[in-house]
């Protein structure tokens, strides 16, 4: 964790088109120096907060954190290309698309993040519902300089998506959702 008053650094290899800041060697909070071409500010990656676990190094993907839209928020990335953000279902998390991201990583870039209130985001007692988790995903794409992107869901993050997609349109490249019944229909059903 960073210490009070300390700037959390994400450290990762982005493609040389993505619009982020250029950094050679950086010193984090956690005094490991890492070496990259490329850093957004206001996130820390894994490998600061002390290494890779052996599936991380396998699927070749980057853990990151960072505090969007009033929480700490996590995922992952992998490969180079247009972006291409994947929102998982329940009750999974970013490692639900572990099948996915190397095939789609040759071509993409693949952001994964964990939805609120799973994996490694966190928990808050409220902001469940679509608007504010599609705020989430606005948050997460200003903090990676995305302007548009396509966006997968599946079962609950397709309906982020779906939300998403309703407030953002502009933003969106295009968009897939999977698995998913409107909670309407649900709704009637239980009548």
């Amino acid at each position: 964790r960073v210490e009070a008053g300390e700037a959390p650094t994400c450290i990762a290899d982005f493609p040389a088109e993505s619009p982020i800041e250029k950094c050679s060697v950086k010193t984090t909070a956690f005094g490991v120096v890492t070496k990259s071409n490329r850093v957004h500010s206001g996130c820390e990656t894994k490998r600061e907060r002390g290494g890779m676990d052996t599936l991380t190094v396998s699927l070749r993907v980057t853990h990151h954190t960072a505090r969007l839209n009033g929480i700490t928020q996590h995922w992952v990335t992998a490969g180079g290309g247009p972006p291409v953000y994947l929102l998982h279902g329940f009750p999974e998390t970013w490692f639900a698309w572990r099948k996915q991201i190397p095939v789609l990583a040759e071509r993409y870039t693949i952001i994964a993040p964990d939805l609120r209130g799973y994996g490694d985001t966190e928990k808050p007692a409220f902001g469940y519902d679509k608007r504010t988790m599609a705020n989430d995903l606005a948050a997460l794409m200003d903090h990676l300089g995305h302007k548009r992107a396509a966006i997968v869901g599946h079962d609950r993050g397709a309906r982020v998506g779906t939300r998403f997609a309703k407030d953002y349109r502009e933003r969106i490249d295009r968009f897939v959702a999977m698995d998913n019944v409107p909670t309407r229909i649900l709704a009637q059903s239980e009548n």
